[in-house]
């Protein structure tokens, strides 16, 4: 992964920046409590990553009314969707 990975993390940790400073400026709140990361992959190096000065807590599975996302470690294909976890 190496710096491709690294310029990911930074990426992804602007995105978040971002969402904070749009929601600033529209006077909207969003709860960081309900906000996880989820790493997938078997080469991630499971990065942290924050929003608000508050690191966000990691996922192992998502779920929602239709789809479930559930983390697998050791497989080549670590992230698979099923109807339940």
């Amino acid at each position: 992964m190496g710096f491709l990975g690294h310029l990911v993390r930074i990426t992804l940790q602007k995105d978040l920046d971002t969402l904070r400073e749009w929601a600033e400026n529209w006077q909207i709140t969003y709860n960081v409590n309900n906000c996880e990361v989820m790493h997938t992959g078997t080469n991630n190096r499971n990065y942290d990553y924050s929003t608000n000065g508050q690191s966000l807590d990691r996922a192992t599975e998502h779920n929602n009314r239709s789809l479930s996302l559930c983390v697998q470690q050791g497989k080549s294909d670590a992230g698979t969707y099923q109807t339940n976890c």
